[in-house]
């Protein structure tokens, strides 16, 4: 990386810089526009039919994903357009992470109950926070010990196939979710199903319907939170790297190790959230966001005015219990709702996530640009400022009592008004289907 970096190859790495973003442009269509239109179409269906096949589908994605790969590593003539598009195109038609992401957390509040539901969102944020760069770190570390690209491709796809054969073998599919276009249960109307149109307009109703207490503008708020929340982390990881470089001199070698480092810290949090604030001491989730927000603005300080290599390695630590905003919001919408409708819900919500790099990732770089040369760290005190909206939602439920579970919400509102406490809504865990 020294070389490359030196003046004899200046001219080479700027050819390569123009090559990949050319092919950065079309690349990043395809990577968010196929996803985004599956987790539309999939939102109501798995709340009808469960979200076995679509899980299963989008992990088969990633499995042909790293057989494409393979096959680019024995045919070196092939153009770095043939080797993105095995590598993107596979798992974007499949749903990509946008979809896993939907799935994941629909599976999760439906398997759950609302007393244990944010120790499990909580564990499953730290797992995915830990997997995502563990596998990050490990594929750097087998390339640097002389494993080839096939020994390293043929791992991921082995993992890969690994989760297809549990989820196809010992996952349950459990159904608890409304059915408002009446599709019949047969496997043939499943897969007939999969594609209907009518699903996308049912689940834009679900995610815009009014709703008793407020629930829809409680909603839309948390949604608001995750957006303000996913900005910084994903906006920060676009031109952290940059900043090092210029800031510190770092070489890539030293940022793999900070990477796993600060990895292992947020895994870290994670596990501190979920097993002490949360399994321990039962602090409520609004609390949750609070602690997490007040930590966030701490670090990003810290990393503004990072001139050490030590600041570096500290504001991680200052910023531990960053993850636990999405804990939060993410257990606070799937509270809100009623489990029928979370596949539907869900799949919004997912796509107005996948949305946030879009505008955050150029933002970000922009700010770093313009401000290179006199205070390369404002963009961290952005961070600080975006984290600002979240604390204030976070508090605002915290004061009103909003937030919570819908079915608390009314009993509240029942005792407050000296009315009967409203019947049963369909959040209950009660309702089963298979």
């Amino acid at each position: 990386m020294q070389n490359a970096r030196s003046p004899l190859y200046k001219k080479e790495e700027e050819e390569i810089q123009k090559v990949i973003s050319e092919i950065g442009v079309w690349s990043e269509f395809i990577e968010n526009f196929f996803p985004i239109a599956f987790s539309l179409f999939v939102g109501n269906w798995t709340d009808v039919y469960g979200v076995k096949i679509p899980f299963l589908l989008t992990i088969s994605g990633v499995v042909f994903r790293y057989v494409g790969l393979l096959i680019c590593t024995q045919y070196e003539s092939w153009g770095a357009e043939i080797v993105v598009l095995f590598a993107v195109l596979p798992g974007s038609l499949t749903g990509g992470r946008i979809a896993i992401s939907m799935l994941v957390y629909s599976f999760v509040a439906i398997t759950s109950s609302n007393e244990d539901r944010t120790f499990r969102v909580g564990v499953l944020t730290a797992v995915r926070t830990f997997g995502r760069s563990a596998g990050s770190a490990l594929g750097g570390h087998l390339k640097r010990s002389g494993k080839d690209y096939v020994y390293i491709f043929g791992l991921g796809g082995g993992v890969a196939l690994a989760g297809f054969l549990y989820i196809l073998l010992l996952m349950p599919n459990p159904k608890k979710g409304s059915n408002p276009l009446g599709f019949k249960q047969s496997k043939c109307d499943s897969f007939k199903n999969l594609f209907n149109l009518r699903s996308i307009i049912v689940a834009a109703k679900a995610f815009l319907m009014k709703r008793e207490y407020g629930i829809r503008e409680q909603l839309y708020l948390l949604v608001i939170i995750l957006i303000f929340t996913m900005a910084p982390m994903q906006g920060e990881d676009s031109v952290l790297l940059l900043f090092v470089r210029n800031k510190l001199n770092w070489s890539t070698a030293d940022y793999s190790t900070y990477g796993t480092f600060r990895m292992l810290i947020a895994f870290g949090g994670g596990l501190i959230s979920i097993g002490i604030l949360v399994k321990w001491l039962n602090i409520a989730d609004w609390k949750l966001g609070v602690i997490s927000c007040i930590s966030q603005i701490a670090g990003s300080f810290v990393y503004a005015f990072a001139h050490k290599d030590y600041m570096m390695y500290v504001a991680p630590a200052v910023d531990i219990l960053n993850g636990t905003m999405i804990i939060a919001a993410r257990t606070m919408i799937s509270k809100v709702i009623p489990i029928p409708e979370m596949g539907k819900v869900n799949s919004f919500v997912a796509v107005i996530d996948s949305t946030t790099p879009l505008w955050g990732n150029p933002m970000y770089n922009a700010i770093y640009r313009g401000t290179l040369e006199n205070f390369p760290g404002a963009f961290f005190c952005v961070s600080a400022a975006l984290t600002l909206p979240p604390l204030v939602l976070f508090s605002y439920f915290g004061g009103t009592n909003k937030g919570i579970p819908v079915e608390e919400q009314a009993a509240r509102r029942a005792r407050g008004n000296d009315l009967p406490a409203a019947s049963p809504l369909p959040n209950s865990p009660a309702i089963t289907a298979e």
